[in-house]
């Protein structure tokens, strides 16, 4: 079993064509971010596309061309336990994996720019995060109640 679907967004690219991004959810509990561009905001994290399956995601794969991950597009993913980016994402938005309280390490690529404030407030069980050399912005309480957190890099 898998879903999949479209992602609006109200952003262009270069050739002034609307961006596409696609999502497919897997029964193994794999979400899959496609296309390029940016990841919209779901401030409250309930409008996403995939929000039907947001307790049942335990990993996160986003493709090559994903710039930015929006606010609130993984709040409240419970079960999430991996996430892979790739090294085109540039900045990850306010509270964009707040409360993914399985997650306990996250490698942040070289890309990464910014990190919003409270990316990661209520992620209880992360302990090691590896943060880019180039990171220019670090907002305010990102790895709040972040506990068992030992390790930043």
């Amino acid at each position: 079993m898998y879903k999949y679907g479209i992602i609006e967004t109200e952003a262009r690219g270069k050739q002034n064509r609307d961006v596409v991004l696609t999502w497919l959810f897997e029964e193994n509990g794999t979400l899959s971010i496609f296309g390029a561009g940016m990841l919209p905001d779901y401030k409250d994290g309930q409008d996403r596309p995939w929000q039907e399956y947001a307790d049942q995601v335990t990993a996160l794969v986003v493709d090559d061309g994903i710039t930015t991950i929006g606010e609130g597009a993984f709040k409240y993913c419970d079960a999430m336990t991996a996430i892979a980016l790739p090294s085109s994402v540039t900045a990850i938005e306010t509270a964009a994996f707040y409360s993914a309280m399985s997650l306990a390490a996250i490698d942040i690529p070289e890309g990464v720019l910014r990190i919003g404030d409270e990316a990661f407030l209520h992620c209880d069980t992360l302990t090691r995060v590896d943060l880019p050399k180039g990171l220019q912005e670090l907002g305010r309480g990102v790895f709040s109640y972040c506990d068992g957190l030992e390790t930043t890099h």
